[in-house]
């Protein structure tokens, strides 16, 4: 009831699952990991190209074309930041973003 007082509140984990996603070593680390296979599987591939293959293997489905966009965008704005750094630094973003999508953690 609204006027009954409660001394403990409810124990969630949602935002602490967030956090973990985003933070935590191991799945940064599996970011690292996505970034060396694409770049290795697909060497001479366009940033399209590659973004169609993360999707197909990350979420087992292809991009839909505003997706397919942002992403590249994204991609982009990242390369721009990191002037001079390895290609892969850009891709492990990408597949940071990925791994932290609904799509990716929850069932449909």
């Amino acid at each position: 009831t609204p006027f009954s007082t409660n001394g403990r509140r409810n124990i969630t984990n949602v935002p602490a699952q967030s956090l973990v996603m985003m933070n935590d070593p191991f799945i940064r680390e599996q970011a690292t990991v996505w970034a060396e296979r694409l770049l290795g599987e697909m060497p001479g591939s366009s940033a399209e190209q590659r973004m169609e293959w993360l999707f197909e293997t990350f979420l087992t489905r292809l991009p839909a074309a505003e997706e397919k966009q942002l992403m590249l965008d994204s991609l982009g704005e990242i390369q721009a930041a990191h002037p001079g750094e390895p290609e892969k630094i850009a891709w492990q973003e990408i597949c940071h973003a990925l791994l932290n999508t609904n799509d990716f953690i929850y069932l449909k």
